[in-house]
């Protein structure tokens, strides 16, 4: 089977039953900034994670720094399987998707395994026709919705991050993210 969601075309395996169960083991991890059109990704010091304005300098201070962890997995199909996380206090402070769609940083360790491929850290990096750099971050847990941002109800000037439904059929850059290397 031949996958049309990367550039290059990646080969799942496929048997005799259909295609392989997912299973994800951890593999490389960077350090990034996660961007959306105009704004960085940061957690405050409540926990929020919002998109807002950071000059240069600011760049570098706590919870604007993002480690993508990546994961090798059976059906690259679905995205680059990734988690994502800031450390506050030595704790890993990891984006989460509950049942219910509401997105939130928790303190956990990041899996080095993941079996089945809906677990609430676990996220589908697929990259957005025509741009090499920018991607939709898809739920493992629900699926067909991505991160996305929206004004927060108490400060208009700061989006926060949601999850989205996503319509293929419809650009969408409110769901647009960039992921890049500090």
């Amino acid at each position: 089977m031949i996958c049309s969601c990367f550039p290059m075309p990646y080969v799942c395996k496929v048997d005799n039953t259909g295609i392989e169960s997912d299973s994800f083991k951890r593999s490389d991890s960077s350090i990034n900034w996660i961007k959306n059109r105009d704004n960085f990704l940061v957690m405050d010091n409540e926990g929020n994670l919002l998109f807002k304005g950071l000059p240069k300098q600011q760049q570098s201070e706590y919870g604007c720094k993002f480690s993508v962890q990546f994961y090798n997995a059976n059906e690259p199909c679905k995205g680059k399987a990734v988690t994502l996380f800031t450390t506050k206090d030595s704790s890993k402070k990891v984006v989460c998707c509950s049942e219910t769609g509401e997105i939130c940083a928790e303190t956990l360790d990041v899996p080095g395994e993941i079996g089945d491929g809906g677990h609430k850290a676990l996220f589908f990096l697929k990259t957005v026709k025509g741009s090499s750099a920018t991607f939709r971050v898809e739920s493992s847990v629900r699926r067909s919705h991505v991160l996305g941002f929206e004004a927060d109800a108490n400060n208009p000037y700061m989006k926060r991050l949601v999850l989205r439904l996503y319509n293929e059929r419809e650009v969408d850059v409110d769901c647009h993210m960039q992921v890049l290397r500090c």
